[in-house]
C-alpha cells in the first residue's frame, strides 16, 4: 500500500478544457437531466459531516441506486471525443468511437491519432511547481479493430505521487483539481503487489508473519506442478 489523498476526479473537467469533451448548456437539457445534474452537484457540495450521516443512515443498496445516474456527467455527445469513466484509483478514459459507442463521433480512422494526442498531453501534464503528475499511460488496444470490441477504457492513467500534494495546481490549466472519497488515504502500489495462485492450505486466512514463507514457496514451486 501507499499513501493517497482521495481519488483524483478532475479528468472530466480537464478533457473539457482541452476540447475533448463538452457539457450541454442548461437550456439544452431535459428536465430529468437538469434534476439529475442538480442532485449530483448537491451531493458533491455536501460538507463532510453531512456525507457521513447520509452514508450511515441510508442502506448501501439505496445509496448505490441514487448514485448510479450521477456517476457519469451529462455530456453533449455530439461534441465529445473522449470521456472519463468512474474509477477508484487510476484515471480511465474512453474514446467516443463511432460504431462502438451509442452516440460515437470519432471516426474509426481517427482512433489512433486521438489516443496519441491524449497520451502525449497526459504524459506532459505537470503541476504548477513543474512535477509530472502522470507516471504512465496504458493503452488497452493496439489498433482500432481490437478497440471496437473493447469494454475496458482505452487509456488508463497512472498518477504519480505528486498528484497527492496539498493544494495541487496544474500548469497551464485553469481548473482546480478535485478529489473524491477523501476518506481513502491509501491505495495499491504496483511495486510489490502480488496476486497469488491457489496454495495448499486449509486455512481461510494467512497471518502476516507467514507471508514471507508463502511467497518463498510460491516462487520456488516447480512450474510444471499444478497450482
Amino acid at each position: 500500500m501507499r499513501s493517497a489523498r482521495g481519488v483524483p476526479a478532475f479528468l472530466t473537467e480537464w478533457l473539457c478544457e482541452k476540447g475533448f469533451a463538452t457539457m450541454p448548456e442548461w437550456r439544452d437539457q431535459k428536465w430529468r437531466e437538469r434534476a439529475t445534474a442538480v442532485f449530483g452537484a448537491t451531493k458533491r457540495a455536501m460538507p463532510q459531516w453531512l456525507k457521513k450521516i447520509y452514508y450511515k443512515t441510508l442502506p448501501l443498496t439505496v445509496t448505490h441506486q441514487l448514485a448510479r445516474p450521477t456517476m457519469l456527467p451529462l455530456y453533449d455527445w455530439s461534441r465529445t471525443r473522449a470521456f472519463a469513466l468512474p474509477t477508484d484509483q487510476h484515471g480511465w478514459i474512453r474514446i467516443n468511437l463511432s460504431g462502438r459507442e451509442a452516440r460515437g463521433v470519432v471516426p474509426q480512422e481517427e482512433y489512433q491519432a486521438t489516443c496519441d494526442q491524449l497520451e502525449d498531453l497526459l504524459r506532459n501534464l505537470r503541476s504548477a511547481s513543474g512535477e509530472l503528475v502522470v507516471s504512465d499511460v496504458i493503452r488497452t488496444s493496439g489498433d482500432v479493430a481490437s478497440a471496437m470490441h473493447q469494454r475496458l477504457p482505452d487509456l488508463v492513467v497512472h498518477w504519480s505521487d505528486s498528484i497527492f500534494t496539498s493544494e495541487l495546481r496544474l500548469a497551464g490549466s485553469n481548473i482546480e483539481p478535485e478529489f473524491d472519497g477523501r476518506k481513502y488515504v491509501g491505495q495499491h502500489a504496483l511495486e510489490g503487489f502480488c496476486i497469488a495462485p491457489r496454495f495448499d492450505s486449509n486455512a481461510h486466512e494467512i497471518r502476516v508473519e507467514d507471508m514471507p514463507l508463502l511467497f518463498s514457496q510460491l516462487l520456488h514451486r516447480n512450474p510444471s506442478s499444478p497450482s
